[in-house]
């Protein structure tokens, strides 16, 4: 009898950082994993911390920016040939800096209207569905 072992998750915290009808958006570094994609800010959640503080703290490495998280409101499990992962969507106040690329190749303000011109990785398209509606119910 053959045992199967169930395959780790990566917890993940991403922001969703919002400018009026526009979202934060960093590109990974060419020689990361996913190389080149863009993606929300964010990060894996350490153990014993809360989403809501991986959320505030991976920003805060990534960007440079300090934000309020709110609660997720999207959970989207997704495997990769590499790695299983658990993506935890919070919505963020930005409350103080300017972004900039501190732990990534870019970073970039974009119209929730425009996210479909960009490439992401795979496990964000729930995300991205649900950012698409809420432009579409902004018009």
């Amino acid at each position: 009898m053959r045992s199967e072992v169930e395959p780790t998750v990566t917890q993940v915290g991403l922001a969703v950082i919002f400018r009026d009808d526009e979202v934060l958006l960093a590109r990974r570094h060419r020689d990361a994993p996913l190389g080149g994609f863009w993606e929300f800010p964010g990060g894996k959640v350490w153990p014993g911390e809360s989403v809501l503080a991986c959320v505030e703290r991976e920003v805060g490495e990534e960007v440079g920016v300090q934000v309020r998280a709110e609660p997720s409101f999207l959970t989207v499990e997704h495997q990769y040939a590499h790695a299983r992962v658990r993506l935890d969507c919070c919505r963020c106040t930005l409350i103080a800096g300017e972004p900039q690329a501190l732990e990534c190749a870019e970073v970039r303000w974009v119209p929730l209207v425009e996210l479909a011109q960009y490439r992401f990785p795979a496990a964000n398209a729930s995300l991205l569905t649900r950012l698409a509606e809420l432009a579409r119910s902004a018009r």
